[in-house]
């Protein structure tokens, strides 16, 4: 199949884009123009990839949905996603962009309410290099500046994250999807604070307090900032049913445990452990497909 994206007509999400010079009205973060980047080979066994082929999304109409949705472009002010990035061969789960739509896939068969809370939120997804200060992925929102940059870490991870899998990356875009009620000049925020301990002690990378998130799109009506979410994804995930592999449905349960550990100021007794998946549901290769 050869699917061919479409990015003809203007939405009014790709109309504000040119007015994204006001960012610095508003003290924004700057965006990345990212370097030629190399790109890996990467595992998609141990990432996910393969257990999630491209055949269940690589048809024109969920291709359109996925690129229209999160407001995504070829060009623009960072690398786009063109060239290398995917554009022209965006069904292949090798590069960034068929990575980026194999996770909304994830999202959207898996976790529906996440997927449509993400769609709703984030404008301008964009692929960048790196970010500066080394960042996965950075979102900032701002009157006219409303965009979201995915890092090479995100698609390929780094350190001891290799093969950020699938999973992860699903609760990265809600993460940062929950950052578009950021709002201008700390208005509204919420963002992150100050780690009082953990392995992130002393930096401004925890949440103040660990709440379960509605996914609704007005605001922080629930209390749960973007980690909240992350860990929501990853926990859901982990309890998805028999269909995932246990070794995939363990390490979502692990990284949600490790965020409980370190990524919240306060984190309510009753739901400061992740449970363990039960054992009836069975083990399913990750290789088989």
């Amino acid at each position: 199949m050869n699917t061919v994206l479409n990015t003809q007509s203007l939405s009014l999400k790709s109309i504000f884009r040119i007015l994204a010079f006001l960012a610095a009205a508003c003290g924004a973060a700057a965006r990345a123009d990212g370097p030629a980047c190399t790109f890996p080979t990467p595992d998609d066994s141990a990432s996910g990839d393969r257990f999630y082929p491209a055949g269940r999304w690589c048809n024109d109409a969920l291709v359109g949905e996925f690129w229209n949705g999160f407001g995504m472009s070829s060009g623009g002010e960072s690398d786009g996603w063109s060239g290398a990035w995917g554009y022209d061969d965006p069904c292949n789960v090798d590069l960034p962009l068929g990575r980026t739509f194999n996770t909304m896939s994830l999202l959207r068969d898996k976790i529906p309410a996440a997927y449509s809370f993400a769609a709703a939120k984030i404008d301008d997804l964009d692929a960048v290099c790196t970010r500066p200060n080394g960042a996965i992925a950075t979102t900032a929102n701002c009157f006219f500046t409303n965009w979201t940059q995915l890092s090479m870490e995100f698609f390929y991870g780094s350190g001891t994250n290799l093969n950020y899998p699938i999973w992860a990356r699903a609760g990265t875009l809600a993460h940062e999807a929950r950052h578009y009620d950021d709002g201008c000049w700390g208005i509204g925020y919420t963002g992150h604070v100050t780690c009082n301990a953990g392995d992130f002690a002393g930096r401004e990378v925890c949440d103040p307090v660990f709440a379960r998130p509605t996914f609704s799109t007005s605001n922080e009506v629930d209390g749960a900032r973007p980690y909240s979410y992350s860990v929501e994804v990853l926990t859901r995930y982990a309890f998805v049913g028999r269909s995932e592999p246990r070794a995939y449905r363990e390490n979502a349960r692990y990284r949600a445990q490790y965020a409980l550990d370190n990524r919240f100021n306060y984190v309510p007794p009753a739901l400061a452990t992740v449970p363990p998946i039960p054992l009836d549901l069975h083990t399913v290769d990750p290789t088989a497909n």
